[in-house]
């Protein structure tokens, strides 16, 4: 009895480690990535909380180095400011400030952050050639508009992308250890199979409603940072694939398991022996 509760003690641990060893490895796969985190430059550039000083940033560095955009009227200045930020030009631009942010929370990088001048030019020039053709020609040659990113909000968490990668794989073998440990030594392993396969349906979803659901349909509707956050969480969708093989993985094992029970169960019930039964003839009926 003792045995039995220790293993089945062992398994709870094991399955308990790799649940935080898989929100570990979600986080480094989305919001803990560099790669992942430049991937979401389009959806970042359209949250409001973002978009909004970008916006302000890009529209005042045009005013000071290009001519043309500086003789707009207001409203043509904003449509010309928002046509650059849709410019591939500058979402590629904005992809390298998303890489200086990680560097600055994760690495201790402290200088400045910029849009590519390069990028912003390119991206000028290809909106100019959409909302006032004629003012192309305008554009300086030297013209390097500079669009700086506010570095005092960004937090400071040197080293957390490293120890929650670590960490994900430490856990994620002395998890596995220890669950195969549970089933192999389990009393009945098909129900410890069937464990471990809720386990993984659990899991799959749980991962599908905060790395992909959530921040999909609901965090966009709250604004502000919550969405930015839920942006960097969802890595472009990183999770979606894995999330719906951990469920498929996991139903699998429940399935098999419940297959095979029933299987063992009506071979235990055929083995059975049977009471000999004989049939009534008539002389029997006649001594009855």
């Amino acid at each position: 009895m003792r045995s039995h509760g220790t293993t089945k003690l062992v398994l709870t641990l094991g399955l308990l480690g790799a649940t935080i060893a898989a929100f570990l490895g979600a986080l480094s796969a989305t919001a803990f990535s560099e790669p992942v985190l430049t991937d979401t430059a389009p959806s970042m550039l359209d949250a409001a909380r973002v978009r909004d000083p970008i916006r302000l940033r890009t529209a005042a560095a045009l005013v000071a180095t290009v001519g043309a955009v500086a003789a707009m009227d207001p409203e043509s200045r904003d449509r010309l400011t928002e046509s650059v930020l849709d410019q591939p030009a500058f979402i590629a631009g904005f992809a390298g400030v998303l890489e200086s942010v990680y560097d600055h929370i994760f690495a201790g990088e402290t200088g400045p952050i910029v849009v590519d001048p390069a990028a912003v030019r390119s991206a000028t020039e290809a909106a100019l050639a959409e909302v006032a053709p004629d003012a192309t020609a305008a554009v300086p040659p030297e013209s390097l508009p500079l669009v700086a990113v506010d570095t005092a909000s960004i937090p400071r968490l040197d080293g957390w992308d490293r120890t929650a990668r670590v960490g994900a794989i430490v856990l994620a073998v002395t998890s596995f250890v220890a669950i195969g440990f549970g089933v192999a030594r389990a009393d009945k392993r098909l129900r410890a199979v069937g464990r471990v396969g809720r386990w993984c349906v659990v899991v799959g979803l749980c991962g599908l409603g905060l790395f992909w659901l959530i921040p999909t349909f609901v965090t966009p509707f709250l604004g502000g940072w919550i969405e930015v956050g839920g942006i960097a969480l969802s890595g472009s969708s990183a999770l979606l694939v894995p999330g719906l093989a951990a469920v498929a993985v996991g139903m699998s094992f429940m399935y098999l398991a419940n297959r095979f029970t029933k299987l063992q169960r009506e071979h235990a019930l055929s083995t059975v022996p049977r009471a000999p039964s004989r049939r009534l003839t008539d002389a029997d009926r006649r001594t009855a």
